[in-house]
C-alpha cells in the first residue's frame, strides 16, 4: 500500500498541463547582416528606433548612436551609444523597440553575449554604461528598465528601474556579486499592470530582481525592446544575442490550459521521461537550483535518467519546438 501511495503522489507531481497565454512570438538570432542606422527596420520584427524621443527638455543633452548593427560583431545585435540617458528627469536614449498595442501582456528576453564591460574582459571600465530591456509608453516618458552595470568595486550589477512622466524615481533594485559572464540572461514580464524583472545563467532558471504595479501602462501602447545608455560622453557598447518576445495580444488575456507533449516520472531508480517529439536539450536542476544533469540533442523520444537522493527534481526539456519544464518526486 505505500509503494503504491507514493507512485500516486508522483504520478500526481508530474501529471502536467501548462498555464500559458495564447501570444505571438518573434525572434531574432540577430544573424542576418544588416545596419539599422542606413537601412532601417522595414522587414525586421522591429517597429522603430527611439533617439531624442522623449518629452524634450531643452537642458538635456543631444544622444548619438554610434552604431546598431548585426555587421560589427556578426551573430549579434551590436549597439553603441553616447550621451544616451534613460534616467530620471533624463529621457533622451536610444532604443531599438517593437510595439506592444493597447496595454497588451508580454515577455521580452535577451542575452548579453558580450561588449564594453569588465566581466567580458575589458581593461578599463566604461562610466555608467548601463544598457537592458526597456518597455516605455509610446509618446510618454514612462517607461521601466532592466540595467545592466559593470562596476568595479560591487562586480556586475543587473537592476531594474521605473520612471513615471513627473521624472520621479519610484523604485530601483539592483543584484549584485558576479559577473555579467555568470549571468547573461535577462528577462522582463508584463501580466496586467504587474511587472517583473529577471536574470539568468543559461536563460532557462531564473533569479527574480523585483515585481512592480504600474498602472501607468494600461491600455496604451507599449515600445519594447533594447537600449543603449551610457550617461556620458563615452561610448560605450553592447552586444545582445538570442532576443526573443511574446506578445499576448489583448490586455489582461487570462491564461488558458495547454495541453504539452511531456510525460516523466520515476521508477526503479530513475527519471523516466517521454514526449510525443524527439527530445532535444534536457536538463535537470534540484530544488536549491543547482543543475544536477545537462545533455545536449538528445534527438530521441525517450530518456533513462539514473537518480540516487531522493527529493523534487525540475525537469526541463525541448520539446515539440517549446521548451516544457516539469517537476518529478523522487522516493
Amino acid at each position: 500500500m505505500r509503494n503504491f501511495t507514493l507512485m500516486l503522489i508522483a504520478l500526481l507531481i508530474v501529471a502536467f498541463t501548462a498555464n500559458a497565454q495564447e501570444g505571438t512570438a518573434y525572434t531574432d538570432d540577430f544573424s542576418a547582416e544588416i545596419d539599422y542606422l542606413t537601412a532601417g527596420v522595414d522587414g525586421t520584427i522591429w517597429d522603430g528606433i527611439l533617439l531624442n524621443s522623449g518629452l524634450w527638455d531643452m537642458g538635456e543633452i543631444v544622444a548619438e548612436i554610434t552604431a546598431l548593427n548585426t555587421t560589427d560583431n556578426p551573430g549579434t545585435l551590436t549597439f553603441a551609444s553616447m550621451n544616451s540617458h534613460w534616467a530620471v528627469g533624463s529621457d533622451n536614449g536610444a532604443a531599438i523597440y517593437r510595439t506592444v498595442k493597447n496595454g497588451a501582456d508580454f515577455e521580452v528576453q535577451v542575452k548579453i553575449a558580450g561588449g564594453d564591460f569588465l566581466s567580458f574582459g575589458l581593461a578599463e571600465l566604461v562610466p555608467y554604461h548601463m544598457p537592458g530591456i526597456i518597455a516605455k509608453v509610446a509618446d510618454d516618458t514612462t517607461f521601466i528598465l532592466i540595467q545592466v552595470f559593470d562596476i568595479q568595486d560591487w562586480s556586475a550589477v543587473i537592476g531594474m528601474r521605473d520612471i513615471v512622466p513627473a521624472g520621479d524615481l519610484l523604485q530601483e533594485n539592483w543584484q549584485t556579486g558576479f559577473t555579467l559572464a555568470d549571468n547573461p540572461y535577462i528577462k522582463l514580464e508584463k501580466y496586467e499592470n504587474l511587472f517583473t524583472g529577471y536574470y539568468s545563467a543559461d536563460g532557462v532558471v531564473w533569479n527574480e530582481i523585483y515585481s512592480v504595479e504600474k498602472p501607468e501602462f494600461a491600455g496604451k501602447d507599449i515600445q519594447v525592446g533594447l537600449y543603449s545608455a551610457t550617461y556620458t560622453e563615452s561610448v560605450g557598447t553592447v552586444h545582445f544575442d538570442d532576443y526573443s518576445m511574446v506578445d499576448y495580444n489583448e490586455p489582461g488575456a487570462v491564461n488558458v490550459a495547454k495541453e504539452l507533449s511531456l510525460k516523466a516520472f520515476y521508477s526503479n531508480g530513475a527519471i523516466r521521461v517521454s514526449s510525443s517529439s524527439n527530445l532535444g536539450n534536457v536538463k535537470v536542476y534540484r530544488t536549491d537550483g543547482s543543475l544536477f544533469l545537462s545533455r545536449a540533442n538528445v534527438n530521441s523520444s525517450q530518456l533513462s535518467i539514473p537518480v540516487q537522493n531522493k527529493g523534487i527534481y525540475l525537469l526541463s526539456c525541448e520539446s515539440a519546438g517549446e521548451v516544457q519544464t516539469q517537476k518529478v518526486l523522487v522516493y
